[in-house]
């Protein structure tokens, strides 16, 4: 009888370890929801982007987004929808993004004709407030906090 007991809770343990890595791959940040750019913990000069705000919609794989604001002192307005499984943009001849997670880390990889323009990760802080936007577009750093609105 002992032994029937820990056979049971032996394959119980074996269960939730195998189990483990497809829930961690689940678990993945919500980034639904409207960001609006923190300027002051960026450090945004007055030539680089103000009062961008970025309206998110999220439903695993698909991600889609508007960011509007501006850049320098001209107003611009982007939108982009793409997968979050790394699939390559459909159309190359055009500016198009391509998402992959890395851990926590949605990385965002703007090409055009197989050319990498940019790579953008965004994470979530632990409370869920804060948005960080960090990568390089050519030879442009790019750190952006926003906030959750």
């Amino acid at each position: 009888m002992h032994k029937a007991l820990w056979q049971t809770a032996l394959g119980a343990a074996l269960s939730v370890l195998i189990a483990l890595p497809v829930c961690a791959q689940q678990q993945r940040p919500n980034f639904n929801g409207i960001w609006k750019l923190n300027e002051t913990l960026s450090g945004t000069a007055s030539t680089g982007p103000r009062e961008i705000v970025w309206k998110i919609e999220q439903a695993e794989p698909k991600f889609k987004y508007t960011a509007s604001g501006k850049r320098g002192y001209m107003p611009f307005t982007e939108a982009y929808e793409f997968t979050t499984d790394g699939r390559a943009p459909a159309d190359a001849s055009k500016v198009a993004v391509s998402g992959a997670w890395e851990g926590g880390a949605l990385v965002m990889r703007y090409v055009r004709d197989g050319k990498d323009l940019a790579r953008i990760r965004l994470r979530i802080s632990a409370d869920g407030k804060q948005m960080t936007r960090d990568g390089a577009m050519g030879s442009v750093k790019i750190h952006e906090v926003y906030d959750r609105q």
